[in-house]
C-alpha cells in the first residue's frame, strides 16, 4: 500500500510467502501497481514451486537455479 502513495517505476521484492492468508489483499494491491505502470518482480520461495506474489500474472517471479553460470538464464513463460 505504501507504493500507492509513492510514484516508482519498478519494485524488485525478494520475499515469498506460501500463507494464504493475505493472498487476495496481495494480488488486488499488485494488480493496481500494474495498472498503474509499475514493473513487479519478485523471488519465488526456495524449494518450492508455488509462492506469492511471484506466482500472480501481474508479478515476474523469479528463481535461482544450480549449474548456470552468472550470465545465463532460463525464462518459463506463465500459462494463461
Amino acid at each position: 500500500r505504501y507504493l500507492e502513495s509513492h510514484r516508482v517505476d519498478i519494485v524488485n521484492m525478494s520475499l515469498a510467502t506460501q500463507n494464504l492468508e493475505y493472498v487476495i489483499e496481495l494480488q488486488k494491491i499488485c494488480n493496481k501497481l500494474v495498472e498503474d505502470g509499475v514493473i513487479l518482480v519478485s523471488s519465488l520461495a526456495n524449494h518450492y514451486d508455488n509462492s506469492y506474489p511471484a506466482v500472480f500474472k501481474s508479478v515476474i517471479g523469479v528463481k535461482g537455479r544450480m549449474g548456470l553460470s552468472e550470465k545465463e538464464y532460463i525464462y518459463q513463460q506463465k500459462e494463461t
